[in-house]
């Protein structure tokens, strides 16, 4: 199985003021290492790494390490919410690690993202597809596999929701077991 690593929220060029108003636990952690210019008319235009070398005398490792503690909290925090969003059951995780070994190209930046759509029978479709271009908003799942990745529009829609793989005589495949679904279709691939 592949080595499950921290997704990378934040970068070292990313400006401060962004970093603290997209994720505040970034804001405790540079002021944990005297990264005091978190509250600075300067840090809509100063990157982590300006800051953090210019003001907090920090050396490129400390940035990196910065960082990395930055990714981690924000991770555990991403990880809190996506296990509200959507259960994924081991099965289910296995398959997506099957499937992605298949792929024609694959990367380490490679996830599962799963979007709700229109379309369907029943006025909306689930689509499941590989990818390599996170959205800066997506909610994480991270699996023994790959991460799995989520938009917070299509989020609104599996809440609560459970992702299954299931064998049967009817066919094979995901199956969504969505709590918020008022009705199916009888292809069992859309919902209303």
């Amino acid at each position: 199985m592949p080595e499950t690593k921290t997704p990378q929220f934040v970068t070292a060029d990313m400006m401060i003021n962004d970093v603290v108003m997209r994720y505040p636990v970034a804001a405790e952690i540079m002021l944990s290492y005297g990264l005091h210019c978190v509250g600075c008319h300067v840090s809509a235009f100063e990157s982590i790494r300006q800051g953090a070398m210019g003001h907090g005398q920090m050396d490129e490792e400390e940035v990196e390490l910065l960082v990395q503690e930055m990714n981690e909290a924000i991770a555990q925090k991403e990880v809190s919410k996506s296990t509200e969003t959507l259960v994924i059951t081991h099965r289910a995780v296995e398959k997506i690690g099957e499937f992605a070994s298949r792929e024609e190209t694959q990367s380490s930046d490679m996830f599962l993202r799963i979007k709700v759509v229109a379309g369907g029978c029943s006025g909306f479709k689930y689509d499941l597809d590989f990818d390599t271009t996170p959205l800066d908003d997506d909610i994480v799942i991270l699996t023994d596999t790959l991460p799995v990745r989520i938009d917070p529009d299509s989020a609104a829609f599996l809440q609560g929701s459970i992702l299954d793989y299931i064998d049967g005589l009817d066919g094979s495949g995901f199956k969504v077991d969505n709590p918020n679904s008022s009705e199916g279709c009888g292809c069992g691939k859309s919902f209303s």
